[in-house]
């Protein structure tokens, strides 16, 4: 909530005081509603919506995720080091470094007939198959207003085999992404989704030159295993390294490595 009341620079396309007096109107009804009616705070400071059209909410000048992420980026990195990572090495053989999504991605949908995320898992978007996915809500979820997950990868009954994620605020979810099927349906509800999701990977089975996930060539044709191309998902840009310390057993970021800010 602080990051999206406070900070974030106007765009260059829009007069300074036509964006500080949208952006106060804004902050001060989210102030009273809360995160999960920021489709009304938006609203109410003049922004114009079309959740009916794109499932998404539209924020005043100055509050774009990419900001936003910039002021949580600390808090974000202080979650991997205290929560992720340790549980990551723990469940994979005691790894000693565990390589997550530089940047996470930040999603808001607002009530709206429009289904946001269809169907798919992350192989099909040619991700690492060691990869785990964590699902982070800012308020409680479930229903109409959560993530559905297949419960295994090529569940027998594919019709029945989905659940909603039902989350408190203050939980996180993990599952298999890559391989199970995952989405959202309508949201229904008269509430605001705002997530948070990342992708880590276990150090000892980290891939940083993963076959599938080189670029395209200019027919869109997968890459065979030998081909050369540039990484779309390495270490440096969408991946980021947490190592342990072995003399404190405290788990580090690896600064020093550029990072690239998209989801």
């Amino acid at each position: 909530l602080d990051a999206l009341l406070f900070g974030g620079k106007h765009s260059g396309q829009h007069h300074a005081s036509e964006v500080r007096e949208s952006g106060r109107a804004f902050q001060a009804s989210l102030s009273e509603l809360g995160l999960s009616k920021i489709h009304v705070a938006a609203e109410a400071s003049g922004t114009r919506q079309d959740s009916e059209r794109t499932g998404n909410v539209r924020l005043p000048k100055g509050n774009s995720g990419r900001n936003i992420m910039r002021r949580v980026k600390k808090v974000y990195q202080r979650f991997i080091c205290e929560e992720v990572a340790p549980l990551v090495s723990a469940e994979s053989g005691g790894c000693e470094s565990v390589m997550y999504q530089s940047i996470p991605a930040f999603r808001m949908v607002p009530p709206s007939p429009k289904q946001a995320t269809h169907a798919h898992m992350d192989a099909m978007y040619y991700h690492q198959p060691s990869q785990v996915n964590f699902w982070l809500p800012l308020s409680r979820v479930g229903g109409a207003n959560a993530l559905w997950v297949e419960s295994s990868e090529g569940g027998a009954d594919f019709a029945a085999d989905f659940a909603a994620l039902e989350l408190e605020y203050g939980e996180c979810a993990r599952f298999y992404g890559n391989r199970c099927l995952h989405f959202t349906v309508p949201n229904t509800t008269e509430d605001t989704r705002i997530t948070l999701d990342f992708r880590a990977v276990p150090g000892n089975l980290f891939n940083n030159d993963w076959w599938a996930s080189r670029e395209r060539s200019e027919d869109g044709e997968v890459p065979a295993q030998s081909s050369p191309g540039e990484q779309s998902f390495c270490l440096g840009g969408y991946y980021s390294e947490c190592r342990v310390d072995r003399s404190t057993g405290e788990w580090r970021i690896i600064e020093g490595r550029a990072e690239q800010e998209d989801g």
